[in-house]
């Protein structure tokens, strides 16, 4: 089981991109916004390799749209990536945090 009370990746921490074969999961997609804004506005993302390094993710995505659209968007820009968001935990709702 992930220990989310020291889940931050380390300041020296490899950038990879989501396509990296490397990577196992994505523990971490931070979402930002303000209120009557339609958008959220990706903050960083937080991984872990096959190996259990932790690393930040870079993603072909600055924001995504809010409400039921924001996975179907992450869905949309993997599959043209040939990314399997499911299995890196992009869908499931504990991988977000999300501050407005």
């Amino acid at each position: 089981m992930f220990n989310y009370d020291q889940q931050s990746p380390p300041e020296t921490a490899e950038f990879i991109e989501w396509t990296d074969p490397r990577l196992a999961r994505v523990y971490r997609l931070r979402l930002l916004s303000d209120r009557g804004v339609p958008h959220w506005c990706v903050s960083y993302c937080w991984g872990l390799l096959k190996d259990g390094t932790k690393v930040r993710i870079t993603l072909p995505f600055e924001t995504l749209p809010k409400g039921r659209t924001m996975k179907a968007a992450i869905i949309k820009a993997a599959n043209m990536d040939r990314v399997f968001a499911k299995r890196l935990m992009l869908l499931e709702n504990t991988t977000y945090s999300f501050l407005q």
